[in-house]
């Protein structure tokens, strides 16, 4: 079936949804977003393709300021920031099996449908820094699966929801979750504590050793 042809949206949620694609190699992958930017993620860590604190595989767009935000909340004009191969909505599934990891081969042909085009395109200037800023034609996508099965971050810890998962982060704020730990703790010193580990943990260290590499933060 083609990525154009309508799909029915997914019903109500309360775990995580996952994407499963042969430009995947069948690896999990979900989406995640906050406010008007969405990202392709994982819904767990798979040792070194994704280990503890990595998660995000890349962000597929550039938010729009212009659009309403109900609108935002379900779609946005695919622009990734790695390498995507040019997409094609009536190419036949078996000339697609060649786009090994090209995020909108993996979003749109996903086994679980979760996106679909709208048929608009327009021009952006490219968010991959191999295209060194030219323009590239954008396809407007709408997210058809329901919020809930986005994979969430807590906002002071940086910890993420995983596959599987039956207890879901609490949203706290604007689209801004906390996890049950964080919750227990006194608001001025999880915030204090917050700001200090992600400054040191995520900042500091990473300069002084070559091993450590910074959390990934869907709120950064």
């Amino acid at each position: 079936m083609s990525s154009s042809e309508a799909k029915p949206a997914q019903p109500p949620t309360t775990t995580v949804t996952t994407l499963n694609s042969r430009h995947s190699a069948h690896l999990s992958l979900s989406l995640s977003r906050y406010k008007r930017q969405w990202f392709l993620t994982y819904p767990r860590a798979y040792g070194m393709v994704a280990f503890p604190g990595q998660r995000i595989v890349c962000r597929l767009n550039t938010p729009d300021q212009t659009l309403d935000e109900a609108y935002a909340r379900k779609h946005f004009w695919f622009n990734a920031d790695m390498a995507s191969q040019p997409y094609n909505p009536s190419e036949k599934d078996d000339e697609t099996k060649r786009y090994i990891s090209s995020p909108i081969h993996m979003l749109l042909d996903s086994e679980t449908p979760v996106a679909r085009l709208t048929g608009r395109t327009r021009a952006e200037k490219s968010n991959n820094w191999q295209d060194n800023g030219k323009e590239v034609v954008c396809h407007e996508v709408e997210v058809i699966m329901p919020d809930e099965g986005l994979v969430r971050q807590c906002y002071y810890c940086l910890g993420w929801e995983g596959e599987g998962e039956e207890t879901r982060l609490t949203s706290f704020a604007d689209e801004t979750y906390w996890c049950e730990s964080c919750q227990k703790q006194n608001t001025v010193g999880l915030a204090m504590g917050s700001f200090w580990q992600k400054l040191v943990r995520d900042k500091v260290t990473p300069t002084l050793d070559s091993n450590t590499f910074p959390r990934d933060s869907l709120y950064a």
